[in-house]
């Protein structure tokens, strides 16, 4: 008899889908209320958040989708863990929460600087984050050809 038969059948984790959505603990679904400043997890119309760029251009802004990944509030480390990205700010008091809405506003782009203000980054690790990705894409167009 193996040890997990011994034990049982794992115990489901009490927490539902519309609280802490696909990978995120208990512990991070606590923080996103908090952050968001709301007992629930997203708007009124949960079952409706926008798929794509064309049904958020005209949504509603500070941005409630935090689980959007282009929302600025919530960055994912390298270790898959969730990272507020500005600790001591309510959504409502963020300059920007959507990161398609600066490249919106700034078509010419932004300075390295700017980026690590966005962020709540240094220069320079807004810098390696820029290289990474260009290294990324790099190698993504060497193997499409």
């Amino acid at each position: 008899m193996t040890d997990r038969a011994r034990r049982g059948p794992r115990r489901p984790v009490v927490c539902t889908a519309r609280q802490r959505g696909p990978g995120i603990t208990p512990a991070a679904a606590e923080a996103l209320r908090a952050l968001t400043g709301d007992s629930g997890a997203e708007p009124a119309a949960v079952g409706l958040a926008p798929r794509t760029r064309a049904d958020c251009l005209d949504g509603l802004r500070p941005c409630p989708w935090v689980r959007c990944r282009h929302h600025l509030a919530v960055s994912v480390t390298a270790w898959g863990s969730l990272q507020i990205t500005w600790p001591g700010l309510q959504i409502g008091e963020m300059l920007y929460t959507c990161a398609l809405d600066v490249v919106d506003e700034h078509p010419d782009g932004l300075t390295l600087e700017q980026i690590g203000e966005l962020l709540n980054v240094t220069r320079e690790m807004a810098r390696r984050v820029e290289a990474e990705a260009l290294q990324k894409c790099g190698l993504a167009m060497m193997r499409w050809r």
